[in-house]
């Protein structure tokens, strides 16, 4: 279904998806598609004040009917059958317009041309109407709606043509929805001592970095070479012997988010003939490339979520 959407209208689901699990909410909503696109749209965002802004999200705190447990796994959640319309309104508005992508500027139209849902309402009220939005889009955005296509589509060589595109896109997902967390916290968050592991937040996501970096390098050379004959990995005793408690928490979100994606970027390039190739790490078994990419991002799924969950 999103074959078409720009890399911000993806974010602008992927955001919506977020704020639908924040309220444990059974359906990604139309009011959840409007929180994703005043993250990710700029003519939005310079035709809606901050005032306004607020009342927004106001209103749709103050619309929900129940109060249920927030989840840290949204990645399931259905769309809305409003939400659904509403996106194929945009990909009509997309191609009425002659536009190769479908971008965030068309979701605000399709979100309009569902006069009825709670979106629709929330924009009309504060003064965004369908035909000055259209307008708006036809004049500025004409010629660069071509210019923004989504990420681009590896050869049919590459790995995430195959194999390994549910692992990339999993691997994003995780580091996309963490960071939105991490980002809002600071010192008091970060020193929360989680359940299962020795560590606070802070020396967890330090553990995550080590992780990422010791695999960035183990990937290198499984793909430089025959084979990969490697160490123990990561260790836990590094994360005190590296001080990562004392370490400044958002650099350290910053640093293991940008790890993170040039792991996803490496990824994404990865030939499908070296996803077999056999990894020796320490004293276990030998295992194919492919496992241990699925290894790590496993990983990373539990330890990330203790730490959003106080795991």
């Amino acid at each position: 279904m999103f074959d078409r959407f720009t890399e911000k209208a993806r974010r602008v689901i992927f955001f919506a998806r977020y704020e639908a699990g924040l309220v444990a909410s059974q359906t990604i909503g139309t009011e959840h598609l409007l929180l994703g696109l005043m993250r990710e749209n700029a003519e939005l965002k310079l035709r809606l004040s901050q005032e306004a802004c607020e009342s927004i999200r106001r209103q749709i705190k103050d619309s929900r009917t129940s109060a249920g447990k927030a989840t840290a796994n949204s990645v399931d959640l259905p769309l809305s059958p409003e939400c659904v319309c509403a996106l194929k309104y945009a990909a009509e508005e997309s191609g009425r317009l002659k536009h190769k992508w479908i971008t965030e500027d068309h979701i605000v139209l399709g979100l309009l041309r569902q006069e009825e849902c709670f979106a629709a309402r929330l924009l009309t009220e504060h003064g965004i109407d369908l035909a000055s939005y259209r307008e708006t889009v036809e004049q500025c955005t004409g010629p660069e709606a071509d210019l923004a296509p989504p990420p681009p589509q590896p050869s049919p060589t590459s790995a995430k043509a195959a194999r390994l595109t549910p692992l990339v896109n999993r691997l994003a997902l995780i580091v996309d929805r963490c960071a939105v967390c991490f980002d809002t916290w600071g010192e008091v968050e970060a020193v929360h001592r989680l359940k299962r592991l020795p560590w606070t937040r802070q020396q967890a996501l330090g553990h995550l970095v080590d992780w990422s970096a010791t695999h960035q390098r183990w990937l290198a050379r499984a793909l430089s070479g025959p084979n990969l004959i490697a160490s123990f990995p990561p260790q836990d005793e590094w994360v005190d012997v590296q001080c990562y408690a004392t370490f400044e928490w958002q650099q350290l979100v910053d640093l293991w988010v940008c790890q993170n994606r040039l792991l996803a970027h490496v990824l994404s390039n990865i030939p499908e003939a070296k996803l077999e190739t056999p990894c020796k790490v320490g004293l276990a078994e030998p295992v194919p490339l492919k496992v241990l990419i699925e290894r790590y991002v496993e990983h990373c799924e539990d330890v990330a979520g203790q730490i959003l969950t106080h795991g």
